[in-house]
């Protein structure tokens, strides 16, 4: 079983609830912590993640009321945060058959160190009916 070493710089928990997202800092001993947030208060945040490839950019699953889910982006450790132009959806099926719709983004994986654009989305789907 691998021994755990104590952090040797900032320590950083990042929290998604059912209201939003939170963010805890402290520094290495723990013993006292700075609370930031909430993020995209009254909204589910199903997932937030520390992008490894620049330990700066954090991303967000979340799902926001009647608009649906969507992932976030932010580049200043969550002082701000920039939607996906593109939401993630299903291909549209042809009017009368049914399709499939995204429920929800559960988990956000940053993608390899060479492909720095790049964020795969792990997604809930339901089957609905598309009725003319």
């Amino acid at each position: 079983m691998p021994t755990l070493k104590p952090a040797t710089s900032l320590v950083v928990l990042l929290i998604g609830t059912r209201k939003g997202a939170l963010i805890l800092k402290s520094d290495r001993s723990r013993r006292t912590w700075k609370l930031s947030g909430p993020q995209f208060l009254g909204h589910i945040v199903h997932h937030l993640v520390l992008d490894p490839r620049d330990r700066r950019t954090l991303l967000a699953a979340a799902r926001t009321g009647h608009l649906g889910p969507t992932v976030f982006r932010s580049t200043d450790f969550g002082k701000s945060w920039q939607e996906a132009t593109a939401p993630p959806a299903f291909p549209k099926v042809p009017q009368g058959q049914k399709g499939l719709v995204v429920d929800h983004v559960f988990w956000l994986t940053p993608g390899h160190e060479r492909a720095r654009r790049v964020v795969c989305r792990h997604v809930a789907a339901r089957a609905v009916s598309l009725r003319g």
